[in-house]
């Protein structure tokens, strides 16, 4: 079966920070992240799927530091080889400055989309989110900045 990968994460933590991955408490709503705590690069990828007639894939962004909201891409579309196929970057549509954000990860051919997680629960072991973004007249307007 020819496989295209619809979602998948790297992470080199000495070129992009990752806060969630350096935190001393490793565990979240969904379990432990210890495991995956150490860099994940596109061999180690590779190797994993080796026995796979992998075609191509899809990076997800894998929540770097939402400071610089471009360093994930730029080290993703610099990297050499076949993988990612594509990449789905992150900007936070509550932000003033997202028509610059979206602007600078359009720079980057391989840009396809753009990804905020949303998970909201008014339990805050159970939710990504302080509040419901999708009750956020900001959020929800500038959501719309997507169709340019």
């Amino acid at each position: 079966m020819t496989i295209i990968d619809p979602h998948h994460h790297l992470w080199d933590l000495e070129t992009v920070s990752y806060p969630w991955l350096r935190e001393d408490d490793k565990t979240a709503f969904f379990g432990s992240y210890v495991p995956i705590a150490q860099n994940y690069l596109a061999h180690d990828y590779l190797l994993d799927v080796r026995n796979q007639d992998l075609r191509k894939s899809v990076h997800l962004q894998a929540e770097a530091d939402h400071a610089d909201p471009v360093a994930e891409t730029r080290w993703l579309a610099g990297l050499e080889g076949p993988i990612p196929s594509a990449i789905v970057a992150y900007a936070d549509f509550c932000n003033d400055d997202i028509e610059s954000v979206l602007a600078r990860q359009c720079e980057f051919d391989q840009v396809r989309g753009i990804r905020q997680i949303l998970n909201y629960h008014p339990n805050p072991s159970l939710s990504y989110t302080d509040h419901d973004l999708l009750q956020n007249e900001t959020w929800l307007k500038n959501f719309g900045l997507l169709s340019r």
